[in-house]
């Protein structure tokens, strides 16, 4: 700080002793020119002491990104990058698994399908296969996300963990850590542009129920059920009504097993389809006739 405090103190006198110098003498060019020059070279300096209190940039091994970094390689990672990649603009995908699409591969359910009809859920520039059903499941799904990955030429970095990312204001630039794992040395990516795409249920949410210590029997996420043939003839407790809790308890009735489901509050509960139709599909169509009237003022 003290270093820093100098230059800056020197910076405002060489700014101060210029205006002067260049009223006074006659070579009033040359002289300014050596002041600017001496003023820039303060710049770099002063600023080369900041960089060097920010951690330790100059020890770990930087990767410059010539244009955004996109952090997350499922559906909203490769949407980003496929636009991208229709512009011209260069990019970089970094993502902490071994494969696109992780959650969809790694943490769900086996009798899992899209919630919408697939023109709702397609990614730009690139809509589902003909062949594929209405609502297309898990593994269609993913097939497709990986059929949209090889078209636009995405390549992400895999097995690459982003640890912290923050602007650094005195570069103008993101600076994002990632480790590719334990032992492994971390890299920092500089970028003027960060894309965060690592949705929005990325991680696991577990409650703090009492007694839960105490229960002896199994307590499993939503994301580590796959099946419910292991449940038959058991109860089975399911806490949430979303479209996880809906459908595991539907698949644990399949199973031949007893689910009972908790809520904490009252719920709307919507048919996926009215007389062969997408609900969304009839919302979004009464939408169009709804005509917003402004009322008269009184005169």
């Amino acid at each position: 700080m003290g270093k820093m405090r100098h230059v800056s103190q020197t910076l405002n006198f060489a700014v101060k002793m210029s205006g002067w110098i260049c009223n006074t003498k006659k070579d009033k060019k040359r002289s300014c020119n050596k002041f600017i020059l001496a003023i820039d070279q303060m710049i770099s300096l002063d600023s080369l002491f900041r960089l060097k209190q920010n951690d330790d940039l100059f020890k770990r091994r930087c990767k410059w990104v010539n244009g955004p970094l996109i952090v997350g390689a499922g559906p909203s990672g490769l949407a980003v990058a496929a636009c991208l990649r229709e512009h011209g603009v260069p990019f970089v995908v970094v993502e902490r698994a071994d494969c696109v699409a992780s959650l969809w591969q790694r943490r769900t359910y086996d009798r899992l399908k899209l919630h919408l009809p697939k023109q709702f859920c397609q990614l730009p520039k690139c809509p589902f296969p003909g062949e594929f059903p209405q609502y297309p499941t898990r593994r269609q799904f993913v097939e497709y996300l990986e059929r949209y990955a090889r078209r636009f030429g995405i390549a992400p970095r895999f097995n690459e963990s982003v640890e912290r990312a923050r602007y650094d204001e005195t570069c103008g630039m993101w600076r994002v850590r990632a480790s590719a794992g334990e032992g492994a040395a971390a890299e920092e990516y500089m970028c003027q542009w960060l894309v965060v795409a690592t949705g929005e249920n990325a991680e696991r949410a577990l409650p703090e129920i009492v007694g839960m210590a105490e229960f002896a029997g199994d307590v499993a996420h939503a994301a580590d059920y796959t099946s419910g043939e292991g449940y038959a003839g058991k109860e089975v407790l399911v806490v949430g009504c979303g479209n996880s809790g809906m459908e595991v308890c539907l698949d644990l009735c399949h199973h031949g097993a007893h689910p009972t489901m908790v809520v904490r509050d009252s719920v709307h509960v919507l048919p996926r389809e009215i007389l062969g139709k997408s609900t969304l599909y009839i919302c979004l169509e009464c939408i169009c006739f709804i005509v917003l009237v402004e009322p008269y003022e009184e005169l």
